[in-house]
């Protein structure tokens, strides 16, 4: 097993090498590897994201998302990208120039159906996220509109255009901001939950102490 894992490792990194982007990918789920995950949300994003791109043919992402993934300061590389291809939607992407409009007509189209699955995309990050929290209402006390873009996943079934659903008062951008920090997310949660146990605790005892006197 291990030499499998080892084998198709290496067989992303050669393919991404000629995509700087997927590269940084293929390196942050190495790291995952190697040395742990402290979320599954991050760990499942990272193999979910590179999954969809190798199926993108020869489109590449800007410069600016590109730096932006790759920088020594990010800390989660596909928390960065998903929330580049909210914010910048197909302005993310790079369509390679060719001579035959096919050609480009196929990549543009490939994009486009990369595109339409970003909303499920975003649901289930949002999904594992939560997972990682102590509480079950810790995110929807926290995100502003989390709970309208779930309803609005809803209707995905009934031929609404995904990037309606993206860009509708600018919802998806507004969650992606709130919930990439993961890390100070988490932490908020957790003492708020700490915090809520220590009070409960001390109403308790004001109850004991009352019953008893």
């Amino acid at each position: 097993m291990k030499i499998y894992f080892a084998f198709m490792l290496l067989l992303l990194q050669t393919i991404a090498l000629a995509k700087p982007v997927l590269h940084c990918l293929a390196e942050e789920e190495s790291r995952y590897h190697k040395s742990g995950y402290k979320y599954a949300a991050t760990y499942k994003l990272n193999k979910t994201l590179m999954s969809k791109l190798l199926n993108l043919g020869n489109v590449k992402f800007q410069k600016t998302t590109q730096n932006a993934v790759c920088s020594r300061n990010t800390i989660y590389p596909s928390i960065v990208l998903l929330e580049h291809i909210i914010n910048y939607q197909e302005k993310a992407f790079i369509i390679p120039e060719s001579e035959d409009p096919r050609v480009v007509y196929t990549q543009k189209g490939l994009v486009n159906e990369f595109m339409k699955q970003i909303p499920n995309l975003l649901h289930d990050f949002i999904s594992h996220v939560q997972e990682s929290c102590p509480t079950v209402d810790c995110l929807e006390k926290r995100v502003v509109g989390l709970t309208k873009y779930y309803e609005q996943l809803k209707y995905l079934q009934m031929d609404i255009p995904p990037k309606q659903i993206l860009t509708q008062d600018n919802m998806a951008v507004k969650i992606m901001g709130a919930i990439k920090d993961i890390d100070r997310l988490v932490s908020d949660c957790t003492q708020e939950m700490i915090n809520q146990k220590k009070k409960d605790k001390k109403e308790n005892l004001k109850k004991e102490k009352s019953s008893n006197s």
